[in-house]
Formats: C-alpha cells, structure tokens, sequence
C-alpha cells in the first residue's frame, strides 16, 4: 500500500440530458491506478439510467494490479466491474 496518492475528478454536462463523470486515483510510488467512471442519462422527469465502470490498472505485485502468490499465499487480482443503474423516482 501507497503513501502518496494523486487524484482527479472530472464532471461534464454535455447536454442537459447527460451528464458524464470521471474519478482517477494514482499511487505514485508504484504507477498502478483506480478509475470510475460514469455517464447519467435523464431519460425522463423522474427516471434516470446510470451507466459505469470501476477499473484497476497495474501490474501484479502493485496497490491496485493485485496481489501476487508471493504477497499473500494466492493470487488476488482485483477485477473490473460493469454496471447500470435505473432509478425512478415517485
């Protein structure tokens, strides 16, 4: 695990239907990375679909690569995760 960390949030309104949103956190001791991102779209007055990802980048051994055998006993890579979001609102 890191000590030093550098992060950025990125937000976007495209259009007044859209709304686009980024968040990046680097470990700067060993280069690895966690990224979110999403995109909202108002599809009507009271409902929305969210759309994101939850992405790690770094090579094995690294905060957010994963863990190796050596490190742990087994190896532990984090996955990426896909999602999607409806929410109505009544």
């Amino acid at each position: 695990m890191g000590r030093h960390y550098v992060g950025t949030i990125l937000r976007v309104r495209p259009h007044a239907l859209w709304s686009l949103q980024a968040v990046t956190l680097w470990n700067l001791q060993d280069s690895s990375m966690h990224e979110y991102a999403s995109a909202v779209w108002s599809i009507s007055e009271n409902v929305e679909c969210l759309v994101g990802a939850l992405l790690d980048a770094g090579s094995e051994g690294e905060e957010f690569g994963g863990f190796s055998e050596k490190q742990l006993g087994v190896n532990a890579h984090n996955p990426n995760y896909y999602f999607t979001q409806i929410k109505a609102y009544f």
